[in-house]
């Protein structure tokens, strides 16, 4: 009798709550499925999910219509971001503009204040990157070599150094070359391969620097022959040197193995050999990494 009083009044409830939500219309005892009420259907599910074209075209608007074939953004229509301006000397494919045919006259007509160290004034799109004086020719009057670069310096050709002679006072351009100074671009890892120019003792130098483990570096030596600036010796390598002797077809490799005074001392030759020249080298004809071209004999 217990049993039965106490189910009564389970049944009354379980009677009543049915009730109450059939009243509502929102939730059966019947079936378990669930229908959204007017208090969230605001909140849509989708009913499939994105498909590829979706998300490609996504994309699409995000990018705009950008080109790419000249590794800047030229072209963004349909973005807020303006395209950075190119300079006159920016042809947008790492290739350099042939230099601005008055930029000698330029220079000349500015000495004094390269010497100074002031600043000079330049075609837009050019910048000194580095000067040295000294006497090339060995007449007792200091002359000046001037390295100009076409802004940034990262395009093949876009360094130049103009090589001009004292004659009591006045400057006259003696050389030009853009081949024989790498630019930022082609150092490797290390960066930019660019180290300094110098005039000592009647030569006129060229180094570089660059690589990444396998380390490299040159020295161009010039001198003046026969009234005209020639390439009479090449050193290539590192602590293990290749000396290349233009004038004489002579090769030699050389190992640094002591260390004096802020530079390395030659002390063993390890092999001597020689190399074909069919002509002299000129300033004007020097190439960077100019000693590939040579024929090595065996």
């Amino acid at each position: 009798m217990r049993k039965i009083l106490f189910i009564i009044p389970i049944l009354i409830i379980i009677s009543g709550c049915s009730k109450h939500t059939e009243d509502q219309g929102t939730v059966s005892l019947v079936t378990p499925s669930v229908t959204v009420t007017n208090a969230v259907k605001q909140t849509t599910i989708p009913s499939k999910e994105p498909t590829p074209t979706t998300v490609a075209q996504s994309v699409e608007d995000i990018t705009g219509n950008m080109d790419y074939s000249d590794n800047s953004c030229s072209s963004m229509e349909g973005s807020n971001v303006d395209a950075p301006e190119k300079s006159d000397t920016d042809t947008g494919s790492y290739e350099a503009l042939p230099f601005d045919e008055g930029i000698s006259d330029i220079l000349k007509n500015q000495m004094e204040q390269i010497k100074l160290g002031q600043k000079i004034t330049l075609p837009k799109g050019y910048s000194l990157l580095e000067y040295s004086e000294g006497d090339i020719n060995m007449d007792d009057q200091k002359d000046i070599a001037v390295v100009i670069q076409q802004d940034p310096g990262y395009a093949s050709g876009s360094r130049c150094i103009y090589l001009f002679i004292q004659n009591n006072g006045k400057y006259n351009l003696q050389n030009v070359n853009s081949k024989i100074v790498l630019c930022s671009g082609e150092g490797g890892v290390w960066g930019d391969p660019y180290d300094s120019i110098s005039i000592k003792d009647g030569e006129f130098h060229v180094y570089d620097y660059g690589g990444s483990a396998d380390r490299w570096a040159h020295d161009y030596e010039f001198k003046m022959m026969e009234e005209k600036l020639y390439c009479i010796n090449i050193y290539s390598g590192n602590i293990t040197t290749c000396r290349y002797d233009l004038p004489n077809g002579i090769l030699e490799k050389m190992s640094y193995n002591e260390y004096e005074e802020d530079s390395y001392v030659s002390t063993d030759f390890t092999y001597s050999g020689s190399f074909i020249l069919d002509h002299k080298i000129s300033f004007e004809e020097a190439e960077a990494w100019l000693e590939e071209e040579l024929e090595i004999n065996p």
